[in-house]
């Protein structure tokens, strides 16, 4: 476990905390009565993922890694806040446009983005099902 501080970009502002995005992700769990190493257990399980694995803590929050586990600069995405996928100027660069028309630029292949996105919304359908909410 790292001592790096977490910046948190929200729609209205950026905030910087002194916690590691995994204590985060776990308390996050927590609050739902699971811990994130079940919920990564079970999405690995039922949609047979093995790499950049999403962790479901709601149906408004879906986090996805966008870089490998151990990466020094990772960054999780909620996917439900994504309102569209385009590429970027590079072929491993994507951009991000977000609900509230924010855009951000990633160093990751449209491609890669769009089937993550598509893992989410999947899951998230899944689990809406499941709740009996659509």
């Amino acid at each position: 476990m790292n001592n790096r501080s977490t910046d948190i970009v929200s729609f209205n502002d950026k905030k910087i905390i002194n916690i590691p995005i995994d204590t985060i992700i776990d308390r996050s769990c927590n609050i739902y009565l699971s811990t994130k190493e079940a919920r990564i257990k079970t999405i690995k399980e039922r949609y047979k993922i093995n790499q950049y694995i999403p962790i479901y803590i709601n149906p408004s929050i879906i986090l996805q890694p966008l870089y490998p586990k151990k990466h020094w600069n990772q960054i999780y995405i909620n996917m439900c806040n994504v309102k569209n996928i385009i590429p970027g100027n590079d072929i491993n660069q994507s951009i991000i446009i977000f609900n509230n028309d924010l855009n951000i630029i990633f160093d990751v292949p449209y491609q890669k983005l769009k089937q993550y996105l598509e893992k989410c919304m999947l899951i998230k359908r899944d689990q809406l099902k499941l709740l009996n909410i659509i």
